[in-house]
């Protein structure tokens, strides 16, 4: 599966692939996303860019 992840708060953000985890304990779900978005006021605060 796919993941965007900050490694440090310096370098920004990374598109990388990560196995699927495994679901550990009762009432765990995993959810497929298809889209989602970034209002302005999160790309403001980020101390990385995007």
């Amino acid at each position: 599966m796919r993941a965007v992840v900050v490694n440090q708060a310096s370098t920004g953000i990374e598109v990388v692939d990560h196995e699927k985890p495994a679901l550990v304990a009762h009432g765990q779900a995993l959810v497929k996303v298809g889209y989602c978005g970034v209002c302005h006021t999160d790309l403001h605060v980020s101390p990385w860019r995007l």
